[in-house]
């Protein structure tokens, strides 16, 4: 099983009616997919529409926006799936094959994304092999920055290597702080390959592991300590319930209780609030492997447990 994960993706090709991608997209979810225009277009198009695809105990999950018109574009269309629309491919076997059927396609970014949880390797450790040559490619060193907070620690840090411009980047940031946990070890390595001066192959899709080794030598270091996929995404699901239960206390707790002492049942107060639809912070790919319920529960419990020490 991969250890990586494809965690945002581009690609372009030959205008064909909408409907031939909605279909498309329909086949590869085995899922209802729903489209509604958007108020502008972006990325150089005109105009864009948003792709959502219906789940079972979720009403909705975002899964692409598509782009399409505009002079500059040459009757160009694109899709474009960000981390949370990824996380809503089951197969990307699936995806690459009908990918590949549409004419002159060829992907401009995507970003391969490695989680070490347990604190095998962490921020530091990419610093120091940095400053030891373990990125250096084709005889030089490739640039890095930093971002973050590097005095105090708390809020996460960023280790970046390399230059989006120059068509390879690395991210390497603190994933559990970013997400609320300040305690967290968790940290993610991001390679984000873009079309400048490479052809990015499909290959990508099915076998990331093998290009995320091959983006820089220090990656070896990372996939050997990476966790399971699968015990990444109930991490990641875990602790987002925890912040989003603590967020929902401290910013609508007396407004709940005003409701509730004002006679409002606690049904009727959730069904009347409630949108079904999954909120960006809940990690999609959780839904997708069928763990986000048992998850949230024991998420939910501990959160509990431990406000009312």
């Amino acid at each position: 099983m991969s250890k990586t994960a494809i965690d945002y993706l581009t690609v372009t090709f030959a205008a064909v009616p909408h409907e031939e991608v909605l279909r498309g997209l329909s086949l590869i979810t085995t899922a209802k997919v729903t489209a509604s225009d958007l108020p502008h277009g972006g990325n150089g198009f005109e105009r864009a529409m948003q792709v959502r695809v219906f789940s079972d105990r979720f009403s909705m999950m975002p899964l692409c926006r598509v782009f399409w018109g505009g002079e500059a574009q040459r009757g160009r269309m694109m899709i474009d799936m960000t981390g949370q629309c990824c996380a809503s491919i089951e197969r990307w076997d699936a995806l690459r094959l009908w990918l590949e059927t549409l004419p002159e396609v060829r992907i401009t970014r995507c970003d391969v994304a490695c989680d070490v949880y347990e604190g095998t390797v962490d921020v530091d450790d990419c610093v120091s092999w940095y400053k030891a040559g373990e990125f250096i490619t084709r005889g030089r060193a490739p640039k890095s920055s930093t971002a973050g907070d590097w005095i105090g620690g708390v809020r996460g840090r960023t280790f970046y290597v390399g230059d989006s411009k120059n068509g390879k980047l690395l991210r390497c940031y603190e994933k559990g702080k970013e997400l609320g946990d300040f305690e967290s070890p968790w940290v993610r390595f991001e390679v984000q390959f873009g079309k400048r001066d490479r052809v990015i192959p499909f290959d990508i899709l099915t076998d990331p592991d093998l290009y995320f080794v091959g983006a820089y030598p220090a990656m070896e270091r990372v996939l050997q300590g990476a966790g399971e996929r699968i015990k990444t995404i109930i991490k990641e699901a875990f602790i987002s319930v925890g912040v989003m239960c603590t967020h929902l206390k401290r910013t609508y707790g007396k407004y709940l209780h005003v409701l509730q002492q004002g006679g409002v049942s606690d049904t009727d107060m959730v069904e009347a609030i409630r949108i079904r639809e999954l909120p960006r912070r809940i990690q999609t790919a959780a839904v997708v492997a069928d763990v986000l319920t048992d998850t949230t529960k024991r998420s939910f419990n501990e959160w509990r447990a431990k406000w009312q020490q």
